[in-house]
């Protein structure tokens, strides 16, 4: 009678740890729930290109924290060519949120050389 009460009582903790386990995996995350405003992300991703020299492509840095694109979605990634105009920005927008995005949605500019200059970058 003793041991069957230790195993049923090991046996719950164990079935317990599994569904907390499970919930907690299962439980989505956001990176950052903090609102951010566009020249708050712009100052924040242009500083990640300067760093970078201004050698990398503004599709290259990722957006984890705001919607570049205005499409209403969190999105990190990029596409090979952001200033196509069939990756328009809005809710149609597949472009993804990068430095890119955020320059043709928020800001009008349209190359990648501007967006740089935007940025700083000579």
């Amino acid at each position: 009678m003793k041991d069957e009460f230790i195993y049923g009582l090991i046996l719950g903790i164990i079935i317990s740890v599994l569904i907390i386990s499970y919930i907690e995996l299962s439980t989505p995350r956001r990176i950052d729930l903090k609102p951010i405003s566009p020249k708050a992300a712009k100052n924040k991703y242009c500083s990640i290109l300067v760093n970078e020299d201004c050698n990398v492509s503004t599709n290259s840095i990722l957006i984890e924290n705001y919607d570049a694109n205005k499409n209403g979605k969190l999105e990190i990634g990029g596409i090979s060519n952001p200033w196509n105009p069939d990756n328009d920005c809005g809710v149609e927008a597949t472009s993804g949120d990068n430095l890119a995005t955020l320059c043709l949605c928020y800001y009008g500019i349209k190359t990648d050389d501007e967006c740089k200059k935007l940025c700083g970058c000579s």
